[in-house]
């Protein structure tokens, strides 16, 4: 099969509309991104209640803020 203008024109048009599907996927994703780390195992109550915190943030913020 050879390529002509027209089917890769044709098929250049095909890929708008997937190509502003990813742009806009990648628009769901959060604002700000921060990380948290500390020194201390999983089950420590301070990482456990800092769980909490983030559950707490992203809800509050609509999933802007992703920690």
């Amino acid at each position: 099969m050879t390529i002509t203008r027209r089917s890769l024109m044709i098929g250049a048009a095909a890929s708008i509309p997937l190509v502003s599907t990813i742009r806009y996927a990648g628009a769901q994703a959060a604002e700000f991104n921060y990380k948290y780390a500390n020194n201390l195992p999983l089950t420590h109550p301070m990482n456990l209640r800092a769980q909490e915190a983030v559950e707490k943030i992203r809800e509050e913020t609509g999933g802007r803020v992703a920690i």
